[in-house]
């Protein structure tokens, strides 16, 4: 169980901080993304916004599903999953409609199919681990997955604010190299993720060599 614990928690701060990288060059990005597609597509936003956020929160609980696969609760992912279809369907049913709750937030037609989609994969997902910390009495996050997440808040807020070229290229590419600024150096400087540091020290010791 310890080597399992060491894996689910490596895995789950590896793939946060990827997804998160990945996270702040779309979304910071996407107006300029947007404007770059027809003008169907312009209504879209919120919906990658939502989507995005779900994906994340799906990277960064590790590896659940394949622990439940691969132990003696493997029907439990049968389970969740019909779970997740009812509550899949009862969410569209409560925001697509223009009775939705949050239909004040935009929260409402596609936008609303987008959220009710990111928050039946955020319970699915928060359901299984849950049910893995019960089981098997292991979970994915440590400190470092709150410094993690402090890093990529931090990014989100300096690039944000900072005026680019009216240029849609020159805006995504400097954009886009920006993050890679901020978020990499930072990341390596406060040993965030050890696999990561050591797989750079490794690299720089191939190259001096």
């Amino acid at each position: 169980v310890k080597e399992i614990d060491d894996i689910y928690k490596k895995a789950s701060l590896n793939q946060l901080l990827f997804g998160g990288l990945l996270f702040l060059a779309v979304w910071l990005n996407i107006d300029e993304g947007l404007s770059l597609l027809p003008d169907k597509f312009q209504g879209g936003k919120y919906v990658v916004l939502y989507i995005s956020l779900s994906k994340l929160y799906s990277v960064s609980t590790g590896v659940t599903s394949q622990i439940i696969i691969n132990s003696r609760f493997y029907r439990f992912d049968l389970y969740s999953n019909i779970i997740l279809l009812g509550i899949t369907i009862l969410s569209n049913y409560i925001f697509i409609p223009e009775s939705s709750p949050l239909f004040e937030y935009g929260i409402v037609g596609i936008n609303g199919a987008a959220f009710a989609t990111a928050l039946s994969v955020i319970i699915f997902n928060t359901f299984k681990m849950i049910f893995v910390k019960i089981k098997i009495g292991i979970q994915p996050f440590t400190f470092q997955t709150f410094k993690a997440l402090a890093l990529i808040i931090l990014t989100y807020y300096i690039v944000n604010i900072i005026p680019f070229s009216d240029n849609i290229f020159y805006a995504i590419l400097l954009r886009s190299g920006l993050i890679l600024l901020i978020f990499l150096p930072l990341m390596l400087l406060f040993h965030i993720s050890e696999d990561i540091n050591e797989l750079v020290i490794d690299i720089r010791k191939r190259f001096g060599n």
